[in-house]
């Protein structure tokens, strides 16, 4: 392929420093717990559900405020113990893209039996069909992912 690979390195480690320096962080966790008609529900933004990642996990490093924080958000859901998890990410074109943390969710807080994401998607060719991402994504009974389609 010819690419230069520590070119794309250092590239995605500027975009993470950008990132950094816009990103919100939220100091309450516990305002992630809700309590809804009796549903205990655990509410999470698109970032928030890699929190529960293994893969994330493992490239933490455990001195450093995002592990702290992960760490915090982990023990907070486990406490609370949520029937209910909600993910609102920004954009999906593939059922894998949050698979890995997905499954953290559910060794790490076993109380969960339901989970939805609120997601737009964005067909890409070449890509999975909404139907597809919208099959492997469910977890659980009655609720179904909510979607806005798409545009490019």
């Amino acid at each position: 392929y010819g690419r230069d690979v520590s070119a794309q390195r250092n590239c995605r480690r500027i975009l993470t420093l950008l990132k950094k320096k816009s990103l919100v962080q939220v100091v309450n966790l516990n305002t992630h717990c809700v309590e809804i008609d009796g549903l205990r529900v655990l509410v999470l933004g698109c970032h928030d559900l890699n929190m529960f990642s293994a893969r994330a996990w493992a490239n933490q490093n455990e001195n450093l405020p995002r592990r702290r924080r992960c760490s915090a958000m982990r023990r907070i859901a486990r406490k609370f113990a949520p029937t209910v998890v909600i993910q609102h990410p920004h954009q999906t074109d593939s059922s894998r893209i949050w698979q890995t943390a997905w499954s953290g969710v559910r060794s790490e807080v076993r109380s969960v039996y339901q989970r939805l994401s609120g997601i737009a998607y964005f067909p890409i060719p070449g890509r999975e069909e909404l139907s597809v991402v919208l099959d492997r994504t469910k977890f659980g009974s009655c609720i179904d992912d909510v979607v806005i389609k798409g545009f490019l």
